[in-house]
């Protein structure tokens, strides 16, 4: 044999080894990649049975609807929640620098307590101890106009 000949073999079954190497591992890629799949196709089959014998329930129209409505509803509620503090016809109208709701801004309360004869409107301002629309809840940021209300109508 001669050595261009012998170089040639070599050459090939080196190209052989490594074209059979590649293929090798493709084939275990291959088979990596069908187990996925079987693994995939069996939960998917579990999960068809699971919703034939145990259907989710998806909420109703009508009850989604409903929800909306009530969602608007509580919306406007809050939006036209008028704080008024009231004795006859004297009033004290409280807002808070930081309601989210009826932001002092738009001048609503303003507005408003010139429609009471002897009305009074407070805002009161932005402090450590506000929560925005929630402020209303604690009584010790407008407790003192309640107070002034009750002395003014001898009560």
């Amino acid at each position: 044999m001669t050595q261009a000949l012998v170089g040639a073999l070599s050459t090939t079954q080196t190209r052989l080894a490594a074209g059979i190497a590649d293929a090798e591992a493709e084939l275990v890629r291959a088979r990596s990649r069908c187990r996925e799949l079987r693994e995939t196709l069996a939960l998917a089959r579990a999960r068809e049975a699971a919703a034939v014998v145990t259907p989710v329930r998806e909420p109703d129209v009508r009850e989604r609807q409903k929800r909306v409505r009530q969602l608007i509803q509580i919306h406007y509620t809050l939006k036209n929640y008028d704080k008024v503090l009231s004795l006859g016809d004297r009033a004290v109208k409280e807002n808070f620098a930081d309601d989210e709701i009826n932001p002092p801004e738009q001048g609503v309360m303003e507005e408003q307590i010139k429609r009471v004869a002897r009305g009074r409107y407070v805002l009161i301002p932005l402090s450590e101890r506000t929560r925005g629309h929630r402020s209303a809840a604690v009584t010790a940021l407008w407790q003192q106009y309640l107070e002034e209300l009750l002395a003014r109508s001898g009560r």
